[in-house]
């Protein structure tokens, strides 16, 4: 049965998983594996996908793409939600996950297959991922996949037009009820506040680890699992970090880069990278509004979601 199709827009590593995970659960319960979150709530990215499926059964789906590259490949859906985090953090995060999943490659490529990863290593691929950063660039697969820069990619999410709805990761984090409760009024879902505190609570960050570490140790296959990552394992390395806010630990040479790269969408969100302001103020009231969907228009959430 197809229902209206619903993207989510978000640069990568900005809490898009999370939020998947708390939708999961309150449009269908708690997921037995991460795998699951990419069947009920999938990702669409590549070039050489067949996105056919997804986009008929509807529903809310990831898209990674910037919105002129996204709106060329497939169609509007009813409604855009579009999650954005402090791009200090984003970078933060970013980098751990290049270099997680660009380690196993590396060490091939070096003649050392068969060795542990050295901090060395580690260091070597992170500085890499943040001088490509750094010089304005997008990695060459987010060029590939049209993905873009975070400045480009927000900036161009933020110009959309159409029935759509910006969180900021901060919010989500800091008030989550009152974040979930106006993603649901965009979509017209009146989901009972005890079912959105059971969901918060069960999507945590230390809950969410766990099943991480459990995925690993298993070797299940799915979001937190890949096989191809197992030197980034060894490493320390995982697809959940340290979930920090306003991790201002780059230098404050770097820190300033970044905020002449990315001042302008920085701006409109309320995001700062300068020592002595606070990274994360209110964002414009322009920034808070939307129109929710009419009635009939948007998603429909089973009485008892059972997992």
């Amino acid at each position: 049965m197809s229902r209206p199709l619903v993207w989510l827009a978000s640069f990568p590593k900005s809490g898009s998983t999370w939020l998947r995970f708390l939708l999961h659960h309150l449009f269908h319960g708690p997921p037995p594996t991460s795998a699951v979150l990419d069947v009920r709530m999938p990702s669409l990215h590549g070039d050489q996908e067949a996105p056919s499926d997804a986009v008929r059964r509807g529903g809310v789906v990831l898209t990674h793409k910037a919105a002129a590259t996204h709106h060329a490949r497939w169609p509007r859906g009813v409604a855009t939600i579009h999650l954005v985090r402090h791009p200090i953090d984003v970078v933060m995060s970013d980098m751990r996950f290049f270099v997680m999943t660009q380690l196993q490659e590396w060490l091939r490529q070096h003649d050392r297959s068969n060795e542990a990863p050295a901090p060395e290593d580690v260091q070597a691929l992170a500085q890499m991922f943040l001088t490509t950063v750094l010089q304005g660039r997008a990695t060459p697969q987010r060029r590939e996949l049209g993905v873009g820069t975070w400045d480009q990619h927000t900036q161009s999410w933020l110009d959309h037009s159409g029935t759509s709805i910006t969180l900021r990761y901060e919010d989500l984090r800091r008030t989550p009820a009152v974040e979930l409760r106006r993603l649901l009024d965009l979509l017209g879902l009146p989901v009972p506040e005890p079912r959105i505190a059971a969901a918060i609570a069960a999507c945590d960050v230390q809950a969410m680890r766990a099943m991480q570490e459990r995925e690993i140790a298993q070797r299940i296959p799915g979001r937190f699992y890949d096989p191809n990552h197992a030197a980034g394992y060894k490493a320390g390395l995982r697809f959940v970090g340290p979930a920090k806010m306003a991790d201002f630990s780059l230098p404050a040479g770097v820190r300033q880069q970044l905020a002449r790269l990315y001042a302008e969408p920085m701006a409109q969100l309320g995001y700062h990278l300068t020592d002595g302001r606070p990274p994360v103020v209110a964002p414009p009231s322009s920034l808070r509004k939307f129109t929710p969907l009419p009635p009939g228009v948007g998603l429909q959430v089973a009485a008892t979601p059972k997992g």
